[in-house]
C-alpha cells in the first residue's frame, strides 16, 4: 500500500487538492504541440497557476448534474432489485448457462468435469417489471429491462452484444469446486470434485444505453480487437480496446488500451465536459509477461495534463529494479534503520526516475518530482527509522515534501472548494 501511494505521488504528484491530472488541451487535438521555448515559472508563479488551474477544473464539474442519475439509481435499488424481483431473471440466466454446459466423462470416481461456453449473445430478450417481479415479455436482439422511474416515466436499460466474437480458452477462466461428503455409518467421508472448463466468447462490440422518458441519459460503447490462437497466451497474444461513456455533457474516453505479448502495454484516457477536454492521461510500459505472471518490467512512461495548462511527464527506466529498491526500503530492517543505507537506496531509485512539471506545453520543466528520505521514530521501541516520501524540487533549488507543499495552508481556497465538491457528491450518492 505504501508503494502504491509513493509511486502515485511521484508520477501523478501534482494532483492538487483532489484534482485529477490528465494529458490534453482546451481543444480536441490528440497531440498538443510543444513550444520550442515556454514559460519556466517561479515558485510563486507556479502556486498561482496551480491554484487557478485547480479551480477551473473543479468549476467544470457540477455535482447537481448527476442528481438525475442518483435519483434514478436510488429508486431502482429500492423498487426493482429485491430478491423477489430478480429471482425470475436469475433462474432464466441459470437455464441459459446450463444449456451451454456439457458433461465430460472423466472415468474418475468422485470427479466430474464440464465444458462450458460463456456467450453473452445467448442472453437476449425484454424484461418488464410487472407487479413484484421481472417478467420476460418478448424476444429481442438485445437484453432489455423496461421499468418506470419515480415520476412514472418509461426507462429502458439495454445491452447490445455483437455476434462477431472470438473464442478464448484459459486456465484463468476455469473453476473447480470441492465438496467433502460425510460417509455412511462405518464408512469414511469422501471428496467430490467438480471442474468447469470455460470457453469465453469475447465480443467485438458491446453497447449499453439507458433511456429515461424517451431521452438517452447514459451510454457506454466498447470495441475489442483480440488476436489469439484460441488458447490464451500472454507471451504472444494481442488485445486492444476502446471505450466511450457519455452522461449528459460529460464523456470519459479510453482512446486505446493495448497489450502485445510478451509485455508491451499502452493506455490513454480522456475526460471531457461540454465538448471541452478537461484532462487526459497516457501510460506505456515494456516488460516480459507470460501465463505464469509478470516476469520483468522495463521502462514505464507517463504523460499527464490538466486543461492544457499543467503537464506532468515521467519516465522510469527500469520498473522491476525500482520495485526491488522500494521493497528493501519498506521491508528490510537493516535498510530502514540505517540512515546511510536508506539514503543510498533513495539515490538509486532517483537514478531510475525522471519526472517533471511543465506549464502550457513548455519544453523546459518548472519543477521536478523525486524521492526523499524522512526520519521517523517507532512508537514501541523508540528506534529511529527512515521512510521514503515524494518531493517537489523547483528550479531555484528549493525542495518541499509533496504533502507539505500541497497543504491546506498553501491552497486554502482550493481545499475548501474541493471539500465542498466532495461533500456534495457524498450527499448525492449517500456514501
Amino acid at each position: 500500500m505504501k508503494r502504491k501511494k509513493l509511486l502515485g505521488s511521484l508520477f501523478l504528484g501534482i494532483t492538487l487538492a483532489f484534482t485529477a491530472v490528465g494529458c490534453g488541451s482546451d481543444n480536441d487535438s490528440a497531440a498538443p504541440k510543444e513550444r520550442s521555448e515556454g514559460p519556466v515559472l517561479t515558485q510563486e508563479q507556479q502556486k498561482q497557476q496551480l491554484d487557478a488551474t485547480a479551480r477551473k477544473f473543479m468549476g467544470s464539474i457540477h455535482p447537481d448534474d448527476f442528481k438525475v442519475l442518483d435519483n434514478l439509481a436510488y429508486y431502482v435499488e429500492k423498487h426493482y432489485l429485491d430478491d423477489q424481483s430478480v429471482e425470475p431473471v436469475n433462474n432464466w440466466a441459470k437455464g441459459i448457462l446450463q444449456s451451454m454446459t456439457q458433461t465430460i466423462a472423466t472415468g474418475q470416481p468422485g470427479y466430474t468435469e464440464y465444458a462450458r461456453i460463456i456467450d453473452a449473445t445467448k442472453y437476449r430478450g425484454r424484461f418488464e417489471h410487472q407487479g413484484y417481479k421481472w417478467v420476460r415479455t418478448k424476444d429481442s436482439q438485445n437484453l432489455e429491462f423496461l421499468f418506470r422511474d419515480q415520476d412514472g416515466n418509461d426507462c429502458l436499460l439495454a445491452f447490445t452484444v455483437s455476434d462477431k466474437a472470438k473464442a478464448v480458452r484459459s486456465e484463468f477462466f476455469n473453476s473447480e469446486d470441492t465438496e467433502y461428503v460425510p460417509g455412511a455409518a462405518g464408512h469414511p467421508r469422501y471428496t467430490e470434485r467438480t471442474k468447469y472448463k470455460n470457453t469465453v466468447m469475447v465480443p467485438e462490440d458491446v453497447r449499453m444505453t439507458l433511456q429515461q422518458g424517451g431521452r438517452q441519459l447514459l451510454s457506454t460503447d466498447i470495441h475489442t480487437d483480440l488476436t489469439t490462437s484460441g488458447d490464451l497466451n500472454l507471451a504472444v497474444d494481442q488485445l486492444a480496446f476502446t471505450c466511450k461513456t457519455v452522461f449528459q455533457k460529460y464523456e470519459v474516453i479510453v482512446h486505446r488500451a493495448f497489450y502485445k505479448g510478451p509485455g508491451d502495454a499502452e493506455a490513454g484516457v480522456e475526460l471531457k465536459a461540454d465538448g471541452k477536454t478537461l484532462l487526459t492521461a497516457k501510460a506505456t510500459g515494456h516488460g516480459l509477461v507470460s501465463n505464469r505472471g509478470v516476469d520483468n518490467v522495463g521502462s514505464v512512461n507517463v504523460a499527464a495534463d490538466v486543461l492544457g495548462e499543467l503537464q506532468v511527464k515521467g519516465t522510469c527506466s527500469n520498473g522491476s529494479r525500482l520495485a526491488e529498491i522500494i521493497d528493501r526500503m519498506e521491508k528490510d530492517k537493516a535498510v530502514y534503520t540505517d540512515e546511510a543505507r536508506f539514503k543510498k537506496e533513495v539515490a538509486d531509485a532517483n537514478s531510475l526516475l525522471d519526472v517533471n512539471v511543465y506549464y502550457s506545453y513548455a519544453t523546459k520543466p518548472s519543477a521536478g518530482l523525486l524521492l526523499g528520505a524522512m526520519k521517523t521514530v517507532d512508537d514501541y521501541s523508540g528506534r529511529a527509522e527512515w521512510i521514503s516520501n515524494a518531493l517537489i524540487k523547483f528550479t531555484d533549488g528549493t525542495t518541499y515534501a509533496v504533502d507539505d507543499y500541497f497543504s491546506r495552508k498553501n491552497f486554502a481556497g482550493v481545499f475548501k472548494e474541493a471539500g465542498d465538491m466532495i461533500n456534495a457528491f457524498k450527499r448525492l450518492f449517500n456514501f
